[in-house]
């Protein structure tokens, strides 16, 4: 960290290479040995210095003097610890007067992205909180609890790692923050808080607060990303993943069109329920849905906790699908497919009250035809 001319965090290659660069600094030549006046050389009082301190409490420093007239490109320098006055290339003279904005680190987060925790973002009463489960999982734990995808948080993570200072101690009235994310690190006590401070459309770069750092700092960035704590945006696009084998009835419903059910039997085939006359299960497409029951994603999701169904065709939907499971612990599945968009059929999963997006060829599989005529030929006459 810095401590001296402001309190900050400090980049720790800079500093890094700093003391590498003195490091390969060499003495050209001693001057003078058991030197009792050091004015003559300029390298009393107050001077320039670099100082070193070690892990063991002790320190070396370095006393720069006068330029050496009759070698140029050189100076006068000593060891604090001792009388001797040696030359030293003048190119040491570029360390003394290193900004201290050099050393200032610029980057947002200290946390490294592998550590990453939880998160939480905040604006105004609205509250997103996210956690690792420390299995290579994420979960939205507030203000739904859903499995989370581990790209879009990811994607979240990078866009902060991304952002840089561009411009450090920005004057500015005292301002509330407008967004907080707080991101917390599996190391212990170790956490990072980024506050955002409102910018009035301003395109410049966002205005931020570190941690417990009052300084505001200029970044990159130009805006928060729409929707940023919108839990919908992190949650997995897995519809649902589900073991056919386990799947012991199914029943379609579509609008103006009789009820369809297909039960499976002792054999493990399945066979009609409830119908009369000469039908017969559409192998074919009830293979198909198989298929899909084991994974079903969707492009996008829409909203959650819906005040109308009605607006996306849901609340007398085209299309029911009710899949039965013979595991007693779990629930069927109830698929609601509604009105049909540019992007996609409005569809629910019943008893979730989230909308998303189904693919059109995705729908025409869930909603094929499960049981269909067949003709039966009578015997030729003798």
């Amino acid at each position: 960290r810095l401590q001296q001319p402001v309190a900050a965090r400090a980049e720790v290659k800079e500093v890094d290479l700093f003391i590498e660069k003195l490091y390969h600094f060499r003495i050209e030549e001693f001057i003078a040995d058991n030197v009792s006046d050091f004015s003559i050389y300029g390298l009393q009082g107050e001077t320039r210095q670099i100082s070193l301190g070690h892990a063991d409490g002790t320190s070396r420093m370095l006393i720069i003097g006068d330029d050496i007239q009759d070698k140029p490109g050189y100076v006068f320098a000593r060891r604090a610890d001792d009388t001797s006055v040696f030359s030293l290339s003048a190119d040491v003279l570029q360390l003394v007067n290193v900004p201290a904005e050099r050393f200032r680190n610029a980057g947002l987060l200290s946390v490294t992205p592998g550590s990453i925790s939880s998160i939480k973002i905040t604006h105004g009463e609205e509250q997103l909180s996210m956690a690792y489960d420390g299995s290579k999982s994420w979960n939205i734990t507030s203000p739904m609890v859903w499995e989370a995808d581990p790209q879009s948080i990811s994607d979240f993570v990078a866009l902060w790692f991304a952002g840089v200072v561009t411009e450090f101690d920005v004057v500015t009235n005292k301002i509330s923050a407008e967004w907080i994310f707080e991101f917390g690190s599996a190391e212990p006590g170790v956490t990072n808080r980024l506050e955002i401070l409102p910018t009035k459309g301003s395109k410049d770069g966002l205005l931020i607060r570190r941690d417990d750092d009052p300084s505001v700092y200029r970044i990159n960035l130009p805006v928060v990303p729409e929707g940023i704590i919108n839990p919908l945006v992190y949650k997995n696009r897995r519809v649902w993943n589900l073991n056919p084998d386990l799947i012991d009835k199914v029943t379609l419903q579509k609008e103006g069109a009789a009820q369809q059910i297909v039960e499976r039997l002792e054999d493990r085939s399945f066979s009609p329920v409830g119908t009369n006359g000469n039908v017969r299960v559409n192998d074919r497409a009830l293979s198909k849905l198989m298929r899909k029951l084991q994974r079903v994603d969707t492009p996008g999701y829409i909203t959650y906790n819906p005040r109308d169904l009605d607006i996306y065709g849901l609340a007398e939907p085209a299309a029911e699908l009710h899949i039965s499971l013979s595991d007693s612990n779990q629930l069927g599945r109830v698929l609601l497919v509604g009105r049909e968009t540019s992007e996609g059929f409005y569809s629910m999963v019943k008893g979730r009250d989230v909308i998303f997006y189904l693919e059109k060829s995705v729908v025409d599989i869930l909603t094929a035809d499960l049981i269909q005529n067949f003709e039966v030929v009578a015997p030729a006459a003798e």
